[in-house]
């Protein structure tokens, strides 16, 4: 009688657990999507640790917001002349978190005689802060500029040297709790 009393617990507390199992499921991210971020900025040169711009989103997250920016070019001259690989990493904020990129590119062209310069590499989100919290994603990046010997835009109260650049960040991304 006992021998069938510990059979039938035994069978009741597997189906608890089985059923419980069945019902609490871990937290999961997410469907990912696609991330698109346009960021237009000026580079001071030689001081290109000093950058001003701003940024958008027009594909997963619909915000704009500025950015700040440290940099490290290998092979960077004081001239400007030798940029072979680029190493970034990339604050963009807004009114409601931070979302900080890290990224890695090569220079496709630079060409001294026009100033034209084309820049392409990949990206990950390495950190967020705010409405963001729990924002993954990675892709490609594309970079367009122009080199100039004196700075065309003087908004930012940049006289000198500058590189002007337009960025496309592409690729996919997700939230995971």
């Amino acid at each position: 009688m006992f021998r069938e009393f510990l059979k039938s617990l035994t069978l009741i507390v597997m189906v608890f657990f089985i059923a419980a199992a069945a019902i609490v499921q871990p937290a999961s991210a997410t469907p990912s999507e696609e991330l698109k971020f346009t960021v237009n900025l000026i580079y001071v040169i030689p001081s290109s640790s000093t950058t001003y711009g701003v940024w958008e989103s027009s594909k997963g997250l619909e915000t704009s917001g500025t950015i700040y920016e440290t940099i490290e070019f290998a092979g960077w001259t004081d001239v400007g002349v030798f940029v072979k690989n680029v190493l970034g990493v990339l604050r963009l904020s807004d009114a409601v978190g931070t979302i900080t990129l890290k990224s890695q590119a090569h220079v496709d062209l630079l060409d001294l005689s026009t100033g034209q310069m084309w820049v392409s590499g990949t990206w990950v989100i390495t950190d967020v802060t705010g409405a963001y919290a729990g924002l993954h994603g990675q892709g490609t990046v594309n970079i367009s500029g122009m080199v100039y010997s004196s700075c065309p835009l003087n908004e930012y109260g940049v006289t000198g040297r500058c590189i002007i650049e337009t960025r496309t960040y592409t690729g996919q991304g997700h939230f995971k709790p």
